[in-house]
């Protein structure tokens, strides 16, 4: 029966891995063993059946020809612990999605590479209903790879297989005039930011992750699980089919001062809270925030405070245009337990810090230089003026500032000065 297969290889997957079970909260065992019962109690029994003798098909070295990819689906059936294999190709470089949404069975399915590889590349249970499906396969006009087709413990049935794919998505327009903001209020994203999602993720404008607004851009997850919980940010990134991000190419103008990038940021997650992940990267390579940050993640399920991420891009705004990627791997979609595993952003704002440098000297009534006296502006280290009473701020936002002088026997004085961007302004 099906529910005793089910139970003896759960007994057998809990010996061998039990790392993986208990980096599982108790809370989403017992969510999941629920949605098990459901599912045996809606397929009912399997029989089982003799194999039979290896044939066209059952064997990757020997498999039958789907043709390219985006070609006509394949029907076929497969008996008890059995397995069928198919070979695809295609001309162009796509993003490939292999599906048995439909079967008439509880499916399970595997793309590989090269049948020499030691495992499969890419694997899926259920996608859709117990049928399985992997998307977001990244594919090299010309290449070969190969597919197997098979039931969950013995189960059989019919099959049908689909093989699409989409050509990559256009490149999207440059952003040269800065500042540069996005509030997403259009309810859709601009042709400077093009979305991207994995077979089990999504990306989409909502009230839901608005900030003080009407629309916010939601990140999530699907409803297929991605295997062992990371315990590395490389880790989660690596469950393609489960990142959606927002690609940016980047043209700096060439203004003066730091260009920099800000959002508002706000997290969630279903079960535990290395099941979502957040980073940002450029031309392919993650980069820190202002505060050291590599990646963020919630610190609650569900209560996290919005927050205002920066991050200091002035070390890529002379190499020309450069890519900048905002993205973020989710385990499961809204809603899927709590508010599923999300990532929320809202009011994006790129932008140049104009900065300048500060310099002159401290006096006293009569015109007479004190040093020792201490000279600061809010937000920025303050400095001490030497015993010729010369004073440096350097690298300090430009335009108007309040700027003080105060030394333990004299009045604090404060003068607001202009500092002018890219250059060094003189105040005594």
């Amino acid at each position: 029966m099906k529910s005793f297969s089910k139970f003896y290889l759960l007994m057998i997957a809990f010996v061998l891995s039990s790392s993986f079970l208990f980096a599982q909260t108790q809370e989403e065992i017992k969510f999941h063993k629920m949605l098990e019962m459901q599912k045996d109690a809606a397929l009912g029994p399997v029989t089982y059946a003799p194999n039979g003798t290896r044939a066209m098909g059952d064997d990757c070295t020997d498999p039958y020809a789907f043709g390219n990819i985006n070609d006509p689906a394949q029907t076929g059936s497969i008996v008890s612990n059995g397995e069928q294999w198919y070979s695809f190709t295609g001309t162009q470089d796509m993003t490939v999605t292999v599906s048995l949404c439909g079967s008439s069975y509880d499916t399970k399915l595997e793309v590989w590479y090269a049948c020499s590889d030691g495992s499969y590349a890419f694997y899926n249970d259920d996608a859709c209903g117990v049928q399985s499906e992997i998307g977001g396969i990244p594919f090299v006009g010309g290449a070969t790879h190969y597919v197997k087709v098979y039931g969950y413990g013995s189960s059989s049935g019919t099959y049908t297989l689909n093989i699409t794919g989409v050509a990559p998505p256009p490149a999207p327009d440059p952003i040269t005039a800065f500042p540069f903001s996005q509030d997403f209020e259009s309810g859709s994203f601009p042709a400077t930011m093009v979305p991207n999602m994995g077979s089990q993720a999504d990306l989409t404008l909502t009230a839901y992750a608005a900030h003080d607004s009407n629309f916010g851009a939601m990140f999530e997850g699907g409803a297929s699980s991605w295997g062992g919980t990371p315990s590395t940010v490389a880790a989660a990134f690596a469950y393609t089919d489960h990142v959606s991000s927002i690609e940016m190419e980047i043209d700096p103008s060439g203004d003066p001062g730091l260009l920099m990038l800000e959002f508002d940021l706000s997290q969630r997650y279903s079960f535990n809270a290395n099941y979502e992940w957040f980073r940002v990267s450029v031309n392919g390579n993650p980069i820190a925030d202002v505060d050291g940050n590599l990646y963020h993640q919630a610190s609650s399920a569900t209560g996290d405070p919005w927050a205002r991420i920066v991050y200091d891009l002035s070390a890529y705004q002379g190499m020309g245009s450069f890519d900048l990627t905002i993205e973020n791997s989710a385990k499961y979609n809204y809603g899927y337990y709590q508010d599923g595993d999300l990532g929320l952003l809202d009011n994006l704002d790129l932008y140049y810090l104009t900065i300048g440098d500060l310099e002159g000297h401290v006096l006293n009534g009569d015109g007479l230089t004190i040093s020792g006296a201490v000279v600061g502006m809010e937000g920025y280290p303050s400095t001490t003026t030497d015993a010729t009473g010369y004073y440096l701020l350097s690298q300090v936002a430009g335009e108007s500032q309040d700027v003080s002088a105060w030394k333990e026997g004299y009045n604090v004085t404060t003068d607001n000065v202009y500092i002018t961007p890219g250059g060094t302004t003189t105040h005594d």
